[in-house]
């Protein structure tokens, strides 16, 4: 619920100052904003939104470059010794 050091000095907010609770800080909450590219005035509910789409654009460009390997269709066996080939 308290903003650590390293979160503010890594959203360029003063440190060494009191902090409402995240929940509760505009300080914290412009300070998020600004970092994903939002106005100050973004609600939590906006900056969240914004954090769930900057993932899924991660993830869709993560997937983009990954080749799979084609899959070797055929028959397993079961046998313990068969699995060590």
């Amino acid at each position: 619920m308290v903003p650590d050091e390293k979160l503010l000095e890594w959203l360029k907010i003063e440190t060494g100052v009191n902090y409402a609770p995240l929940p509760e800080s505009d300080s914290l909450r412009e300070g998020l904003a600004a970092f994903i590219g939002l106005g100050k005035d973004a609600a939590y509910c906006d900056i969240a939104e914004r954090f769930v789409d900057i993932a899924s654009d991660f993830l869709v460009n993560v997937q983009s470059r990954t080749k799979l390997s084609p899959v070797k269709r055929g028959g397993a066996s079961l046998k313990p010794s068969d699995s060590a080939r």
